[in-house]
């Protein structure tokens, strides 16, 4: 039976991973060497094909750090020669706290297009990220299931909130 939860007590994070949710090893050939290294986790929805990833970044004090993130994610993707095209943007509960999401589609350079869903939000200087990711013909199934993925996700206050 493979793991359904995944807590990082350094990170102060918890996902009891939904039905159809399967974690994977960071050093993935499904994952980006550069997102290996920095994904605290990585889980596969094995309905939609959804990737996703769950990012903590430390020490952040801007308040627009969620808008800084996508456009330099954008700026990164036209080095790349990805285009990534901002869809829409709304106001989440994230982990119990206020967060923001937002969807893009991303285009590589072979004309591939997918669906990028990007959840942050702000906690004591920390910055949580869940990212998804699924071909664009599976986006509503991977939307749920992102979502579905985005509302196990959990901080953890003190040691006995985690197993």
């Amino acid at each position: 039976m493979p793991d359904k939860q995944f807590v990082d007590r350094q990170a102060r994070v918890r996902i009891d991973l939904p039905s159809g949710w399967v974690l994977l090893k960071r050093d993935n050939p499904l994952i980006p060497p550069a997102d290996s290294k920095e994904a605290k986790m990585v889980a596969l929805h094995q309905g939609s094909g959804c990737l996703a990833m769950l990012f903590v970044m430390d020490n952040i004090t801007s308040q627009n750090y969620f808008d800084e993130f996508l456009a330099n994610l954008k700026s990164e993707g036209r080095k790349n020669e990805t285009n990534a095209t901002e869809l829409e943007r709304h106001s989440v509960t994230f982990g119990g706290i206020g967060g923001r999401r937002a969807k893009l589609t991303v285009t590589d350079k072979s004309g591939s297009t997918s669906i990028l869903y990007i959840t942050g939000a702000p906690n004591n200087k920390r910055f949580y990220f869940l990212t998804g990711e699924v071909e664009s013909h599976y986006a509503e199934d991977g939307l749920r299931a992102f979502i579905d993925l985005e509302k196990s996700f959990s901080i953890i206050i003190s040691d006995a909130g985690s197993k």
